[in-house]
């Protein structure tokens, strides 16, 4: 291999990289005042990319029969949207749908009605570890961690809120830790939207109080919260002059920092749900072409003999 070798390697296998994955996705719900009878209540579902406010599209309104609020969180797994919905009595369901927000398919049904969870409301946060999912629930006088069940839901642990309500819930493999937000913590010690994080079945750590970071009023993070790795994650929370949802990155790396990104003008979007959608992955054509490419760099040459 000469010299340039290394190099032109490098070089193709980032050009492959890019090639294999494309902009990050995010998805979540904002208020319906579109279709026929809508109330406001989420179930309008829409698409962005944090990287352009122009990529913020209305993907499907309503989503189902517009009978169902969905406003107790959102995960995207299995290259689908899961999503807790509860109707006009409370009653919570796990659904699922594609990322079109069409085929709308009940995966727990009315977890909430019996068990240890009867009674408690959902929507306070949803994430997924692997293939269980994990809700936040409140009840009468506590706050709790719960895995969804087919038709039930089981109490993990009491949370503490610090006088706030929990809206959004994310879990980071690398870690394996989960994240959430505290909006309206009004304790002695902490006034503000808290972040904080927290192992499974471990006590709960603050990590940054958003309020401080970006200025926004104190109990307008609702909208959700998604963790995209290495230390960043995305929230939303609302404008009270627009009642429009903000679009915030979430920087862990070194001392907490926060930047919003854009106006996302989805009215309403404090449903304690932001889905990260997984990358794009390359089309056979480009992987198979950056193969072949990769082939012909790595094929060793053959010299002439040279004669004197």
């Amino acid at each position: 291999m000469n010299r340039t070798q290394p190099l032109r390697l490098t070089l193709l296998l980032a050009g492959f990289s890019c090639a294999a994955n494309a902009s990050v996705l995010l998805y979540t719900f904002g208020g319906d005042f579109v279709s026929p009878g809508a109330n406001g209540a989420p179930d309008s579902l829409n698409r962005m990319d944090p990287a352009s406010n122009a990529s913020v599209t209305a993907v499907e309104t309503p989503v189902g029969t517009g009978n169902t609020g969905f406003n107790g969180g959102l995960v995207a797994a299995n290259n689908l949207l899961f999503g807790v919905g509860n109707d006009s009595n409370g009653v919570a369901t796990l659904y699922s749908f594609q990322t079109n927000g069409l085929g709308l398919s009940a995966v727990s049904s009315s977890f909430n009605n019996t068990g240890d969870a009867a009674g408690v409301v959902f929507q306070n946060g949803l994430t997924s570890v692997g293939n269980t999912f994990y809700a936040i629930g409140a009840g009468a006088n506590t706050e709790d961690l719960y895995s969804i069940g087919a038709g039930s839901a089981t109490h993990i642990q009491t949370l503490p809120t610090f006088t706030g309500t929990y809206a959004g819930l994310a879990w980071d493999p690398g870690l394996a830790d989960f994240y959430a937000i505290i909006a309206g913590a009004t304790s002695v010690d902490f006034n503000g939207d808290l972040l904080v994080r927290f192992a499974l079945g471990g006590s709960v750590s603050i990590v940054a109080n958003l309020t401080t970071l970006d200025g926004a009023e104190v109990g307008t993070h609702l909208g959700g919260l998604a963790d995209a790795g290495g230390g960043i994650l995305y929230d939303i929370y609302t404008d009270p002059g627009t009642s429009t949802g903000q679009l915030e990155l979430i920087n862990l790396n070194g001392s907490p920092s926060v930047t919003t990104l854009y106006d996302t003008q989805i009215p309403l979007a404090q449903n304690a749900g932001i889905a990260l959608a997984l990358p794009e992955p390359a089309t056979g054509v480009e992987i198979g072409s950056s193969l072949v490419l990769l082939l012909c760099i790595l094929r060793p040459r053959r010299h002439r003999r040279q004669t004197l």
